[in-house]
């Protein structure tokens, strides 16, 4: 009970600003007996940790190593932007995280490595998530782990810490988003819950950072403090673990891979693959029966399995140091419980998509004409005057205007006025909350496609970028999920692809008919998917979604991540644009173009029934998707003779409807293949790669005979 009695929760509120871990103050609270944070400025014989030289305080001892722990979507990456100042994504949906991130700061002159790792409900390798956060956690072990709990969902949180206080490494909790239980009724009491935990519990808020200080000082303290204790189960628990790990001590005194004995024994009981595998066969088959004769014990004795053990402890745990209040009428409540019914959950989604596309026609086209009128009368003539400057009246000086004026135009009337307005509100659903639901009513939807609705989130994330998309297949059970997902996610339109729709098909044609071209990508996506779930051997896996409520989306949160992702475009598509304008405009300078396309003819427009010049725009959209449409409008330019030529001046409505389809269909980006590559292995990322470009004609070659009727 002494270690229970020495821990206070931290604070929430000491600072509105909440600076990171390297701007806070020289000092730390005293621990009973001594001072953790000046120990070694006076020079003392002894530390806190044991002595100076095994002290992990101590100057010279190697860097602090800090692993944050956490289930999906408890604000920990945000703690983890806020600790190490980086800008890791964030969202209010499970999954978003899927690897480990790493980042260091300073904290009262020591450094810190600070490790993020994916959300997970257990430490069991399930999933791959769940194997990245375990390996995390435990190879090599972090100094101190920072377990964040979600106040509104406390007893459901709990599971995860009771697993990580076996592991036998000092343990501190950062209670987060305790606003958002006190708006459901309910309070954490901090306190309460340090003193039956026996460590340290800190108030924080992910959002605004608040608790961030305290943080650091519990995180100071614990590192020269005793491994938390864990949690103890009913005695014929503790006795079938004790009786495992007596038996895997005999030759493995501190367990297998990094778990500690007492991990490595409940692993071993409720049958953990990867924890088995680490034994080897010799001292497997000796455990083995051990394991079998405590099992049935537990059978007999009503505690079996192990996990209803936790949930009990758990319960008790909960209700102890929670208390319910009584709320007044959230009308977000009211909103997220109307989100998922089964009645209204679809209309309001389709309400959703239908707002999205209404939202990018208007606002982007506004942004478009605004923007492309400004630059070719403002611009355009310095830009011109300048290239004759430089180069004099020859083909450089064509060159120049081709590349620094008609490609930035370009740039200015597509990637800006559409990514920008998309990622803004991809920012905001994100923020909010509400794409857990739209998961959450897709799982039906996905079952015939061999997924369940745990394949939305990355599907999902990837009309924001696909690269980023494949790498969260890796949330998904097995590998025939994760080949199914991220076949359908090459086929997902992304911002870029998104920009080509609206650019295109929506500037010429209107909304409605840009919405329909998504109507049908959306078909696609499904037939693929039936065709891939005949075809791939295996089941579907079925899984337990948790629901998150919706939340108040926080602006700068919005702001920041819609900056975030816009500026990442913006530094890889400029200089693609600006490359791809100045070989187009060589091409046609030098009257070489013609030979480059002529090859593609008979596919292009014998086939799609396009410009043969627009085979070039197709050619390096390999690079990047929304090139296809800004060297089509450069090329418009070319043909007509026309600087301020658009895309009708090129093709009309019907084959600008079949050039945005094929662009959208066909062979992922660079960026994206490189994914499916390092995911899939290069064999997959080819074979999807050419199933996508053999789908791309055939559908453009389909729907040239379908306009062509009606």
């Amino acid at each position: 009970m002494q270690l229970r009695r020495r821990w206070r929760a931290g604070k929430a509120g000491e600072s509105q600003r909440a600076p990171s871990c390297h701007q806070v103050g020289p000092s730390l609270r005293k621990g009973p007996g001594h001072d953790v944070g000046s120990c070694h400025q006076r020079g003392t014989a002894v530390c806190p940790g044991g002595s100076c030289s095994t002290c992990p305080l101590a100057p010279g001892h190697g860097e602090l190593a800090v692993a944050l722990a956490g289930n999906p979507n408890v604000g920990k990456s945000s703690l983890f932007n806020h600790l190490t100042g980086s800008r890791v994504t964030t969202a209010n949906y499970a999954g978003k995280t899927v690897a480990l991130s790493k980042g260091r700061s300073v904290a009262f002159g020591k450094v810190m490595t600070v490790i993020d790792t994916p959300g997970t409900y257990s430490l069991q390798g399930f999933s791959e998530d769940q194997i990245v956060a375990r390996h995390g956690l435990t190879n090599p072990k972090p100094n101190v782990i920072v377990v964040v709990l979600d106040a509104s969902n406390l007893r459901r949180n709990l599971q995860l810490y009771v697993e990580v206080a076996d592991l036998g490494i000092p343990v501190v909790v950062a209670l987060n988003l305790e606003d958002e239980a006190r708006r459901l009724g309910r309070i954490v009491e901090p306190d309460r819950l340090a003193s039956v935990l026996g460590v340290p519990v800190v108030v924080t808020n992910g959002q605004t950072g608040e608790g961030i200080r305290s943080l650091c000082e519990a995180v100071m303290q614990a590192a020269v403090s005793r491994p938390a204790s864990p949690v103890r189960l009913s005695p014929e628990a503790e006795r079938a673990i004790a009786e495992v790990a007596d038996a895997v001590s005999q030759k493995l005194p501190s367990g297998v891979g990094g778990l500690g004995l007492r991990a490595t024994a409940r692993l071993l009981i409720e049958g953990d693959s990867e924890t088995w595998s680490l034994l080897g066969d010799g001292l497997a088959e000796r455990v083995r029966p051990v394991v079998e004769r405590v099992k049935q014990n537990l059978r007999e004795a009503g505690a079996w399995p192990l996990a209803t053990e936790r949930v009990r402890a758990i319960a008790r745990l909960a209700v102890d140091v929670t208390r319910q209040m009584r709320r007044s009428g959230d009308w977000l409540l009211s909103l997220w419980r109307l989100s998922i019914d089964r009645t209204w959950g679809p209309l309001i989604l389709l309400g959703v998509l239908g707002f999205t596309f209404w939202y990018m026609y208007s606002v982007g086209g506004i942004l478009s004409e605004t923007l492309g009128g400004l630059w070719g009368d403002i611009a355009m003539p310095h830009i011109a005057a300048l290239g004759s400057l430089l180069f004099g009246s020859g083909v450089l000086s064509r060159v120049f205007v081709w590349t620094f004026g008609s490609g930035i135009e370009a740039l200015l009337t597509v990637g800006i006025p559409y990514v920008f307005t998309f990622e803004l509100l991809l920012s905001l659903l994100e923020d909010s909350g509400y794409l857990n639901a739209a998961a959450y009513l897709a799982d039906s939807v996905m079952r015939p496609l061999g997924l369940n609705g745990r394949a939305i989130i990355p599907m999902i994330s990837g009309t924001g970028c696909n690269v980023q998309a494949i790498l969260g297949t890796r949330i998904l059970a097995s590998r025939r999920e994760r080949l199914i997902a991220s076949t359908l996610i090459a086929l997902v339109p992304c911002s870029a692809r998104i920009a080509v729709i609206m650019g295109s098909v929506g500037a010429v044609s209107g909304w409605a008919a840009a919405a329909a071209l998504g109507v049908v990508l959306i078909l696609i996506m499904g037939a693929v998917g039936i065709l891939l779930n005949r075809i791939l051997r295996g089941e579907r896996q079925e899984i337990m979604m948790e629901m998150f409520p919706l939340r108040r989306p926080l602006l700068k949160a919005v702001l920041g991540r819609t900056w975030d992702k816009f500026s990442g475009f913006m530094r890889e598509a400029v200089p693609y644009m600006l490359l791809g304008s100045m070989v187009v405009g060589f091409l046609y300078e030098t009257e070489t173009m013609y030979h480059l396309v002529r090859p593609l003819k008979p596919v292009v427009s014998g086939i799609l029934g396009l410009p043969e010049v627009v085979g070039i725009a197709l050619l390096f959209a390999a690079l990047r998707k929304e090139i296809a449409l800004q060297l089509s409008v450069a090329l418009a330019a070319m043909v007509t003779g026309n600087p301020s030529a658009t895309l009708s001046s090129l093709m009309d409505p019907n084959q600008i409807f079949i050039f945005a389809l094929v662009s959208s269909l066909y062979i992922p980006c660079l960026a994206t293949y490189s994914a499916l590559s390092h995911e899939l292995g290069k064999r997959q990322a080819f074979g999807i790669s050419i199933v996508t470009i053999v789908l791309a004609v055939s559908v453009g070659f389909l729907t040239r005979v379908v306009l062509a009727v009606f």
